[in-house]
């Protein structure tokens, strides 16, 4: 689990937050800036969960940006999303974990859940689950079921007394 972590506003003084944390109510853009002590596990394949951020995040470990901030399973950054980083090899043991959530306009209040750092074998069997929703296989397969409702709808139009389609009058 996340240490101690600060937090600044627009490039303003840090204070000291404990995760979850949610902003103020503060109108227009902001930019929010975490700075996180973490433990990372001394292992080959490490993974920082986030269960929850609310706006659009980008993340560094010690100064290197970590990719996968910007696979959104949830469409709409302001309500919130849930991240699995995998951490770059060789970045075991303390670290300096810096989290900025942007919103670019509005008042939404931004959320950062507490930050989690696990090694491969915790991972192991829901890895499957956040490859599946976060690469193009969602995507794939939502487009593939909208393929399907519109080849069975224009048959259905072209023969519509046809008594193997009575069933889909139950989808109309």
């Amino acid at each position: 689990m996340s240490g101690p972590a600060t937090v600044s506003f627009n490039g303003g003084p840090e204070q000291a937050v404990e995760l979850p944390h949610r902003w103020p109510r503060i109108p227009g853009p902001v930019t929010a800036t975490y700075r996180i002590d973490i433990d990372l596990p001394r292992s080959e394949t490490a993974f920082l969960l986030i269960p929850a951020a609310q706006h659009a995040l980008s993340a560094r470990l010690n100064g290197t940006r970590v990719p996968g901030t910007e696979i959104h399973i949830v469409g709409e950054l302001s309500i919130g999303s849930p991240y699995m980083l995998e951490i770059p090899d060789g970045l075991g043991g303390s670290a300096e974990f810096i989290v900025t959530l942007t919103r670019k306009s509005g008042v939404i209040p931004g959320y950062l859940s507490p930050v989690y750092a696990v090694d491969e074998s915790a991972m192991e069997s829901v890895r499957w689950a956040w490859v599946f929703v976060t690469r193009g296989t969602r995507a794939s397969m939502i487009g593939l079921q909208a393929i399907v409702i519109l080849a069975l709808a224009t048959v259905w139009l072209a023969r519509p007394r046809d008594p193997i389609f009575g069933w889909l009058l139950l989808i109309g």
